[in-house]
């Protein structure tokens, strides 16, 4: 294996075991905004839905959320080429105008359909905690800490009952020759 294998193969075992902070180079712009970015995209499409707004008809209904679709469309991709990146590519380096998009773009579209303050500050609220849990759980390896913690957990339980097993006929053993004896 090359140094840069060896480096990779090293950094990927850091990943995995929950210590991505011991990766050279580490920093949450790539390694974690960058990897949670198709999360944040679904997230993105789907906070659409508040631009709706329940007294309205079903085809105005429909209508706002094409053209928030097409709003939010278009943003993302003057962000990209503004970016000096393909229109329609995923960012693997997001940075702040990346964040921000995320938070103010699905806050904007429920007042300027329909004034709706309180769910634009909601969503825009929501999205910041949101970026703060990502940051948390993908910075610092929450999720492979945990999944590592579980299987280490599932391992023992499963080797601690093997050796129950293996030692139930000793145990009876001992337990009938002590039942039947008089100091017992």
């Amino acid at each position: 294996m090359t140094p840069v294998q060896q480096l990779a193969a090293c950094e990927r075992t850091f990943r995995r075991h929950g210590l991505p902070l011991l990766v050279h180079g580490h920093s949450s712009r790539r390694d974690v905004f960058g990897r949670a970015a198709p999360f944040l995209l679904v997230v993105l499409l789907l906070e659409v839905i508040g631009a709706i707004k329940l007294d309205w008809s079903a085809w105005v209904n429909v209508a706002v959320l094409v053209g928030a679709m097409v709003a939010l469309s278009a943003g993302y991709v003057g962000l990209n080429v503004a970016r000096r990146r393909s229109g329609s590519i995923l960012p693997q380096d997001v940075g702040r105008p990346e964040l921000a998009f995320f938070v103010l773009a699905p806050a904007i579209l429920p007042v300027c359909s329909g004034g709706q303050w309180r769910t634009g500050l909601a969503i825009a609220v929501g999205n910041v905690v949101l970026l703060g849990l990502v940051r948390a759980v993908v910075g610092y390896g929450l999720a492979a800490t945990l999944w590592r913690g579980l299987s280490r957990v599932g391992t023992e339980l499963g080797s601690s009952l093997l050796r129950l097993i293996r030692f139930l006929p000793l145990l009876l053993i001992f337990s009938i020759a002590l039942f039947y004896t008089t100091e017992v």
